[in-house]
């Protein structure tokens, strides 16, 4: 095999490395963090949807309350 092949190989064996690093990377790094703020827009939903539901005077925060602890 001659120097050029080796070294041919030899890049394309690094660059395939260095791909495989960065989806794992961004599998064990970025993604909770997507799903952490897919959660935090779900729970401001529930929060904006009990907010506006018509409760009984002073029912409001009993009800949120319920609503987040309890899921």
């Amino acid at each position: 095999m001659t120097l050029f092949a080796r070294s041919f190989l030899l890049i394309a064996a690094l660059i395939v490395t260095a791909v495989l690093a960065s989806f794992q990377i961004y599998r064990h790094h970025f993604r909770p963090l997507v799903l952490l703020g897919l959660i935090a827009f779900a729970a401001m939903t529930v929060v904006s949807v009990v907010a506006a539901a018509p409760f009984e005077p002073g029912e409001g925060l009993s009800a949120l309350l319920v609503v987040l602890f309890l899921g």
